[in-house]
């Protein structure tokens, strides 16, 4: 699995403007801060887990802000910028194994009916051809519906 529904356990502030992620499958995550210093992420928030060697299409980097756009290239690793990959952070070296993507609270959506028992959230990649959202349950891949492959897939 590579992009799966998880739950944020806890956040811890690391340095000046960065935060130490982990889910609730133990996952380390490495955040940086918004602008107001305030944390991106809140525990118990649901979140989408991208694991090591994914790669990502370069429409969902652009949507998530994973791209720049002066040098029109992802900002992850490999030779095409989209390759998810395991990175050491700051003088005690906490390894972050993966990215964390946001999705959209089940209140966000109340027109859609949802029909799936113990949904969580709701995810959707706009530039799949298709603008359907998904209701999705904690350990779900979502993989399929972001586009996202393994390395060498």
């Amino acid at each position: 699995m590579t992009a799966r529904i998880v739950s944020i356990a806890s956040v811890v502030p690391y340095g000046e403007n960065l935060t130490v992620v982990t889910t609730s499958e133990n996952e380390v995550v490495i955040a940086n801060r918004k602008e107001d210093g305030s944390f991106r992420w809140e525990p118990g928030e649901v979140a989408i887990f991208i694991a090591e060697g994914s790669i990502i299409p370069d429409e969902v980097l652009k949507d998530r802000g994973y791209w720049d756009e002066e040098k029109d290239r992802g900002l992850l690793d490999g030779g095409k910028r989209n390759r998810v990959k395991a990175r050491k952070w700051g003088p005690d070296k906490i390894v972050a194994s993966g990215l964390l993507f946001k999705t959209h609270a089940l209140s966000e959506h109340t027109t859609v009916n949802v029909q799936i028992e113990d949904a969580v959230a709701f995810v959707s990649n706009p530039h799949a051809g298709t603008s359907e959202w998904h209701a999705v349950i904690m350990g779900q891949d979502v993989s399929d519906v972001l586009g996202i492959t393994e390395q060498g897939s």
